[in-house]
């Protein structure tokens, strides 16, 4: 619980100026992105935190940080029907995790991918996504 509590705080008062969000570790966005997925949070509040770490992980240019934000992103929007978001959410997910050259990231990418495509019935592109 105090490192919940812990994280919260870290999370509030993140750096935003653009020179010293840079020096934040890689292990900061993984606390985030494992934030935004506690099943204690609501998927709002999980979309926002993965919002956050996306920001933070864009910033310092960590790839797998991005993928996982992004993914974590797209699951919390797939869970709250805002289905637009979630969509983008994956493809940018997916786009990353071809770039990192990671078959099991674009596998995982791919599903949700077509899964958010059947869910807003563009069922002929959720095909080619699985």
């Amino acid at each position: 619980m105090r490192y919940l509590r812990i994280l919260v705080l870290l999370t509030i008062f993140a750096p935003t100026l653009s020179g010293q969000i840079e020096v934040l570790p890689k292990e900061y966005v993984d606390s985030i992105v494992k934030l935004a997925r506690a099943d204690t949070l609501s998927f709002y509040a999980r979309a926002r935190y993965a919002e956050k770490a996306t920001t933070v992980a864009e910033a310092i240019n960590y790839d797998e940080g991005k993928f996982q934000s992004r993914m974590a992103e797209g699951i919390a929007y797939l869970n709250v029907s805002q289905f637009d978001k979630a969509l983008n959410s994956f493809q940018q997910a997916y786009q990353i995790g071809r770039a990192l050259e990671n078959q099991r990231s674009k596998a995982y990418s791919a599903y949700y991918l077509g899964n958010v495509k059947a869910r807003i019935q563009l069922l002929d592109e959720s095909m080619t996504s699985f």
